[in-house]
């Protein structure tokens, strides 16, 4: 599958700056960020098959070309009339019980197509063909209507799914049965309902009803799979922008880094210990301007793509690492400029490194190719340092580069713990 690390470098990096060397630094669309509970139950064999997890953050943003919405990146690739071609990422869900892990992964990347045809303002039907990892193939036809009553919207959806015989055995079947090429079908609703400003309450349930050949697999009991999401979420209204132009500026910055066996808090407590086989990653992340104002204050935020070298080492061979986050900064003027930022994301990593193996090895899990990812720095303003006009917009600064599991809390990644940390120094650039 040599055409995803494109695809996926195209979704989380190439479009968000191919949009925005072209619209400058007008403000999005729409964009926003969710907290949300998962509910699910398992159709396995097993003696527990309910599901409670506590799902990474949700982000939503929308600029007319790319887009992220919760589970799906996309890129808008074509429009015409009613039909809209659309290139998509999705992340989808795997609750496979605990006692077959180390038979299968858990959960997919999805990568392929979408063709969306738009039947009236509210009513669409979707045709979707997408494959996981390892090629196998999956196609979706999905109608939807959408309805918008005051404070309250909601968008009701029905999926009739097909499934290749290699999707279907190693999903279905998890390679201990074969119940082949199969069609099922989906049932679901999404609701939120706006109940101050731009915070909004969100909830949505499907079932999934499998077919016959799928059921009668001897890893199946359940012949439905339900699933329940229940939120909190920030979204912004583009009907109330103030200002068509933000002031603040885009970004490139470039860091090099080194590994670290140390955790989060012990390298925020000065306690870090350095990596033996010295393990080292270089990164370009773009910043495109969300917001010039967070919740009210004087904190810009920034969508910030990234693309990450990990480099060969005695213990690692080359690899490259994907980001997509948020990241927001507030600047204190002590009298010189100091500014602390935070990011938060996600991370997809096409081989897990020496540093992150290791920590799963010692707790025993198989370590997932998508992480939380967060992003912790502060930087000082070199023209506040050396008194020079060219500098006024270049900043120095030291950062963690955190791949983060969420302790064993979150099925996306498979109820697991355990990440990575890289130390990282960089030169950041405005324009």
């Amino acid at each position: 599958m040599l055409y995803r690390p494109f695809l996926l470098a195209t979704l989380f990096f190439i479009s968000p700056i191919s949009w925005a060397n072209n619209n400058g630094t007008q403000p999005p669309n729409s964009w926003g960020f969710e907290i949300t509970g998962r509910f699910a139950n398992t159709p396995y064999v097993t003696a527990d098959g309910e599901i409670a997890d506590a799902p990474p953050f949700l982000f939503y943003y929308d600029n007319g070309l790319f887009f992220w919405d919760g589970l799906n990146l996309g890129l808008h690739a074509y429009d015409w009339n009613q039909w809209q071609l659309n290139a998509l990422g999705r992340f989808r869900y795997f609750d496979v019980p605990s006692e077959y892990t180390n038979i299968t992964k858990q959960n997919a990347l999805d990568l392929g197509l979408q063709l969306r045809y738009k039947i009236s303002a509210d009513i669409s039907l979707d045709t979707e063909l997408f494959n996981d990892q390892d090629g196998r193939y999956h196609a979706n036809l999905t109608g939807r209507y959408d309805w918008n009553a005051g404070d309250w919207h909601l968008s009701p959806y029905a999926t009739l799914r097909y499934k290749d015989s290699n999707f279907n055995n190693y999903y279905y079947g998890l390679g201990i049965d074969e119940p082949g090429a199969a069609v099922d079908i989906t049932f679901g609703a999404k609701a939120r309902y706006n109940f101050y400003n731009d915070f909004y309450l969100t909830g949505s349930a499907q079932i999934r009803v499998l077919d016959d050949n799928t059921f009668q697999s001897s890893v199946i009991q359940d012949r439905t799979e339900t699933e329940y999401y229940l939120g909190v979420a920030y979204f912004t209204d583009s009907d109330k922008k103030s200002s068509s132009r933000l002031e603040s500026k885009p970004y490139l910055r470039v860091a090099h880094g080194w590994a670290t066996p140390s955790s989060l808090g012990e390298i925020l407590t000065f306690d870090a210990k350095n990596d033996e086989f010295s393990n080292t990653l270089t990164s370009v992340f773009y910043g495109q301007p969300i917001t010039d104002h967070l919740f009210g204050l004087d904190m810009p935020l920034y969508l910030t793509p990234g693309i990450v070298w990990h480099h060969e080492s005695s213990v690692q061979p080359d690899s490259y690492e994907a980001v997509l986050a948020f990241k927001g900064y507030y600047t204190f003027n002590i009298p010189f400029k100091l500014r602390p930022g935070f990011g938060v994301g996600v991370s997809y990593a096409d081989k897990i490194t020496y540093i992150e193996q290791h920590e799963m090895d010692i707790n025993g899990y198989r370590a997932s190719q998508l992480a939380t990812y967060l992003d912790l720095s502060l930087d000082i303003n070199l023209y506040d340092i050396i008194s020079t006009a060219a500098l006024k917009d270049w900043w120095l600064g030291y950062s963690i580069h955190h791949r983060s599991s969420i302790y064993e809390i979150s099925a996306a990644y498979g109820n697991i713990k355990g990440g990575s940390n890289y130390q990282t120094f960089y030169l950041q650039y405005h324009w």
